[in-house]
Formats: structure tokens, sequence, C-alpha cells
């Protein structure tokens, strides 16, 4: 239900920017895309990796939703959702750690705590994060951004410092600590 839900919520959200009349055919339609998007996206990584797609949903879901409340775009939620979920399992093969620990770092990092992925070697604190936004030539200040803003800057701020996971999971999938 909260995967359902979650996604339904963004697709609507997006056709009403669109400026599709709720309860209509074509606003339910497009609603419904989300949901066959995230949908896609669970099977695919679920089945290449042997994961629990319920699992799975339901942080991919979390996701979804965090960044959907952060008022980011429809699509930036939608890849916050994809690239977060994959993210967390790679995180939790290379540091040998449990799957929801590793998604639960990624919450927490996401919405703006810095000691869970600290823990990892990861800095999203205020200075790190005023160097990425100066690195994409953004000169406003940390403190004066919106909150979708500095979430987007987070999101930028993990999946560079965490390329060396990418992957990790799939490649290491074989091993006995994946296999368990």
């Amino acid at each position: 239900n909260l995967f359902q839900t979650s996604f339904k919520k963004i697709g609507v959200d997006a056709a009403s920017k669109l400026g599709l009349e709720m309860g209509t055919a074509a606003s339910e339609n497009y609603a419904k895309s989300f949901i066959d998007r995230a949908t896609k996206f669970n099977k695919k990584i679920t089945e290449a990796l042997s994961l629990d797609p319920d699992l799975m949903m339901n942080y991919q879901a979390v996701f979804a939703q965090m960044a959907n409340s952060m008022n980011l775009t429809t699509e930036t939620a939608m890849n916050i959702s994809e690239s977060f979920t994959m993210l967390g399992n790679d995180i939790a093969s290379l540091w040998n750690i449990d799957t929801d620990t590793a998604m639960k770092k990624l919450q927490a990092g996401l919405a703006g705590q810095i000691r869970p992925l600290r823990e990892l070697g990861i800095d999203i604190s205020k200075t790190s994060l005023e160097m990425y936004a100066l690195k994409y030539g953004i000169k406003d200040s940390v403190e004066h951004m919106s909150q979708a803003a500095k979430v987007q800057l987070r999101w930028l701020a993990i999946m560079e410092q965490t390329e060396v996971a990418f992957g990790d999971m799939a490649k290491t999938i074989q091993s006995p600590a994946n296999q368990i």
C-alpha cells in the first residue's frame, strides 16, 4: 500500500502541475504511469540481484515519499527513489552492513542528518554542501536555500562520495556475505 500510495501521489502531483484535472481519465493514467515505472524498476533490480521485492518496494517508496514531501520535482523524486534504492544495496555490500542499516543511513542523510553517513566516510555537512553548490555554479548560501535545493545538494554529495560503491552488490553477489 505504501508503494502504490506514494507513487500515485507523485503521479497525481505531476498531473496537476500539467493542468490535468483530478479524477479525469488522463489524470488517472498519468498517475498510473508513475506506479508502472516504479514497478518496472523494482522488478529489474530485484530479479537482477535476487532481492526481496516487497522490501525493495518499501525502501523505494520511502525515498520517493521523502523526496516528494520535500517539494522536489516529480522526476527528481523518482530519480532519488531509484538511485538510493540501488545505492543502499551497494553500500550494504561494500561496507558489510545489513541492507536496512544502509537504507536508514541514506534516509537520515537525505533528511540532513550528518552522523549516520559520516560513519561511512560520507560528508554532507554545511561546509561540504557549500563546496558542492560552488562546484555546480550555485552562489547562494546553504542557509538561504530552499529545502528542495538542500536535498538535491545532499543527493549530489552522497552520490559523488559513494561512487566507489556503485555496482558492488552486482559485482560481489556470489560472495558468501551477499548470499546470506
